[in-house]
């Protein structure tokens, strides 16, 4: 229980500042396509000004009397109603409140997971939520690989080495280190980049051998 409750905290300690940055960084990205847009369309707006459109750029914040206008222009991502990212949020809330209740059973990369899918879902607006099945399952892909591939007759010590060498050896797992690795970054962070781009901060690849290791107690795969 101990270090499962340390690992945890480590994990929450690095989630909650970096979803911050996240935060910032989409607000700059979405900022600079309006601008770029303004400079290139207003030469030729002001050549014709019958021609202009009524909103060249509108952000989520804009009144809603601008969406009357007859030539609307809009720059970015279109953002969802808010009654559905709302619902997508609360959904990934309470996959998240599932695996706190689980207490020293928690599946951390779930738990993980679930948290980027509600932050996702705030933070961008979407319609769309975040495939967690999807991701969650590229653990059981490695729990089948590592039964077919470990060899037999391990005592618990060598299952432990032999699972640690695949995930981070065979299937190529990193710990981001520095500047160079974007250690800092929302995408070592976020469970979902992790899976993805096969690299994290410790908390997050810690979290993710705890997960398989866990997984492949429950298939019968290792004993400890």
């Amino acid at each position: 229980l101990g270090p499962h409750v340390a690992l945890d905290t480590m994990l929450s300690q690095k989630v909650q500042p970096i979803s911050a940055s996240a935060r910032r960084f989409s607000s700059h990205r979405s900022i600079l396509p309006c601008a770029i847009a303004r400079q290139r369309l207003g030469s030729r707006l002001s050549r014709d000004p019958d021609s202009r459109p009524s909103t060249l750029c509108r952000s989520n914040s804009d009144e809603a009397s601008s969406s009357s206008s007859a030539f609307d222009i809009v720059f970015g991502k279109p953002a969802a109603p808010k009654e559905l990212y709302e619902s997508i949020a609360k959904d990934a809330r309470s996959g998240l409140l599932e695996q706190l209740g689980r207490g020293s059973s928690m599946d951390l990369v779930l738990a993980a997971l679930h948290l980027a899918s509600e932050d996702d879902a705030i933070k961008t607006r979407t319609h769309i939520p975040l495939p967690v099945a999807a991701f969650s399952g590229r653990l059981d892909n490695m729990v089948s690989d590592c039964r077919v591939q470990m060899p037999a007759g391990l005592d618990p010590q060598q299952q432990l080495d032999w699972v640690t060498t695949y995930l981070f050896d065979t299937w190529g797992l990193k710990v981001a280190k520095g500047m160079e690795d974007g250690e800092y970054s929302p995408y070592r962070v976020y469970m979902h980049h992790v899976l993805a781009q096969r690299c994290g901060t410790p908390a997050a690849t810690a979290a993710v051998l705890h997960s398989l290791l866990q997984r492949l107690m429950a298939a019968g795969a290792v004993s400890f």
